[in-house]
């Protein structure tokens, strides 16, 4: 495995973000704080047949309440639904590092320290539309040096996985969630516990499909 955190933290490859990935608010602050870095997904019902293929870079992280349900969550928190005239604060924005796929029910259960989610929860998600096969993003992420608040739009509206945006975010004067060296033995954790289950498995560059 390569070393994906290295250099990732420099001033000069941080420009601009034109798409956002949707995501429950929850996992979203989870994520900032440097706690979570490995998303699963299957992409949303609005999404087209292959969601994960050709994915962005670089793509800032949109908070979503649609289907975020403590119930689902680890350590249940009371969630709160914004004001609907509210505007959507963006804070975070995120490097798409790598990306696999889980195949089994115990590569699922071998990933439950590393993510926000119950068993219960991911299990369903592993079987839900079973003929499309659940999707890991692993993400560097970083803090913008000042929220970036966009108005409601019909076009953020849905059960999607990408939005674009309206206007670029600037990504200048952000810093990582984690240091370079504590990412890396966050992937080789992740790494380390699918291997367990397959023996074979190792975390490639993301060619999702």
């Amino acid at each position: 495995m390569e070393n994906a955190a290295k250099d990732s933290g420099k001033e000069q490859d941080r420009v601009v973000v034109i798409q956002a990935l949707k995501e429950w608010a929850i996992a979203i602050k989870t994520i900032r704080s440097g706690s979570l870095i490995l998303l699963p997904r299957k992409g949303g019902i609005r999404d087209p047949l292959h969601p994960f293929a050709n994915i962005p870079k670089r793509a800032a992280l949109f908070p979503t309440h649609e289907h975020q349900a403590s119930h689902h969550l680890k350590d249940p928190v009371e969630i709160v639904l914004p004001d609907p005239s509210s505007s959507i604060v963006i804070d975070t924005w995120a490097e798409v590092t790598y990306g696999f796929t889980l195949q089994t029910e115990a590569e699922v259960m071998a990933l439950l320290p590393f993510h926000i989610w119950t068993e219960a929860f991911m299990t369903e998600r592993l079987k839900w539309r079973s003929q499309q096969p659940l999707k890991v993003l692993l993400l560097r992420a970083y803090r913008l040096a000042a929220a970036v608040e966009l108005g409601r739009s019909p076009s953020h509206a849905g059960c999607r996985s990408w939005i674009d945006l309206d206007t670029p975010i600037s990504t200048q004067h952000s810093r990582p969630a984690l240091s370079d060296s504590d990412y890396q033995a966050r992937l080789l954790e992740i790494e380390g516990a699918v291997q367990a289950v397959k023996a074979d498995f190792r975390i490639a560059p993301c060619e999702l499909r």
